[in-house]
């Protein structure tokens, strides 16, 4: 089982990928853009996971 312990100034050795890469590419604070993503899917569950998943699904076709 891999270490849940990592530091949050390092954005990419954390599980929200979809999230890192979001606020790396548009040069966005990681904590803040996960603070709100996580509103938003508590809010709203279903078009946090639906955004959710074209985010990961969109990054990873264009990688």
């Amino acid at each position: 089982m891999r270490s849940t312990s990592a530091k949050s100034s390092n954005c990419e050795a954390i599980f929200c990928g979809v999230v890192a890469r979001v606020s790396s590419r548009f040069g966005w604070s990681c904590f803040w853009t996960r603070i709100v993503s996580g509103i938003l899917i508590v809010i709203n569950p279903l078009l946090g996971l639906l955004t959710y998943l074209v985010l990961a699904w969109l990054f990873s076709k264009y990688e």
